[in-house]
């Protein structure tokens, strides 16, 4: 891919830690359900349940967003 290790690394956690992607365990990742899907409407509001996102503000107006694959 052109990029080093640790890049690769630190773009998978700054996308972890914005909840565009959530780590499945190990070198494993999801992509959020509710950002991105494709396919049947019945396996992705399957995935939409298993998949918890959390929008919280701030006192100073900062986004805060967690997610988490709720197994």
């Amino acid at each position: 891919m052109g990029i080093k290790d640790g890049t690769l690394r630190n773009r998978l956690y700054s996308l972890s830690k914005m909840g565009i992607i959530a780590s499945c365990g190990g070198n494993e990742y999801q992509a959020n359900p509710n950002l991105f899907a494709r396919g049947e409407w019945k396996k992705i509001i399957e995935q939409r349940r298993e998949f918890e996102m959390r929008i919280k503000y701030s006192p100073n107006g900062e986004t805060i967003i967690t997610t988490e694959e709720i197994k």
